[in-house]
């Protein structure tokens, strides 16, 4: 569909801009219908960030909230922030690629929990950043066996979905605890013979605490069970 996307509703409804998909209308700026009730929409604001250069920048940003109603989608060129506390249940999909990667904003003072992690598989790019005080956290301790905190899914289709794309971190603090197959930050499991590589870690600023207590690596590839065919690691840069 064309246009800019505005809502994910549940696990695979995206409502975009002037556009009606199943009984979901945007009805204004700020009211969305479906099947005649009212869901909180993807509210927008100015938040500022530290760019990789040290400098003050400010965006547009898609505010993520606690509504449990609505779990999230990264997109291509969007830019987002953290509103308050928030707790996302589901697993939180980047579907961003490297030449137009999605922005996430830790903003001060604020804590997102992903418990299920980010996907953020081969091809996809994205980038967090931090605010002034460089306070805002993003905690990842839940994710199922298979998955990475942050990088590649389970893979059930063999050697697809299981490699990791890019990470790049200029600020925030960013804490992940895993225990499964898949690696804190890189590669996931996988079906067939081989882990998930661990794919680019770029990091700028910020703190980053990574920890795994099962087969998957802490930074770098996931396992298959087998320790003999795990995924490469991952290649990082730090400036």
């Amino acid at each position: 569909a064309e246009g800019n996307p505005v809502i994910i509703i549940g696990k695979d409804l995206t409502v975009f801009a002037g556009e009606t998909i199943e009984s979901v209308e945007k009805k204004d700026k700020t009211t969305y219908s479906y099947n005649d009730e009212c869901v909180t929409p993807r509210v927008t604001a100015t938040a500022s960030y530290i760019d990789e250069n040290g400098q003050l920048g400010e965006e547009e940003c898609i505010l993520l909230d606690s509504d449990s109603r609505i779990t999230f989608t990264l997109v291509k060129d969007f830019w987002y922030a953290v509103k308050e506390d928030v707790n996302v249940a589901e697993r939180i999909i980047n579907s961003a690629g490297n030449d137009n990667p999605a922005h996430l904003i830790l903003t001060d003072g604020n804590t997102l929990t992903v418990p299920k992690g980010i996907s953020n598989q081969s091809g996809k790019s994205l980038i967090i950043y931090g605010q002034t005080e460089n306070t805002g956290q993003l905690i990842i301790d839940e994710v199922n066996s298979g998955d990475a905190g942050i990088g590649g899914d389970y893979d059930t289709d063999f050697d697809k979905y299981d490699h990791a794309g890019t990470l790049t971190v200029v600020g925030g603090n960013i804490r992940i605890n895993t225990g499964g197959r898949g690696a804190s930050i890189g590669g996931g499991s996988s079906r067939a013979d081989f882990g998930g590589n661990g794919g680019n870690l770029i990091v700028y600023g910020g703190t980053i605490e990574a920890a795994s207590s099962g087969e998957g690596a802490a930074i770098g590839g996931g396992s298959c069970g087998n320790p003999v065919y795990g995924g490469s690691g991952c290649r990082m840069t730090v400036y």
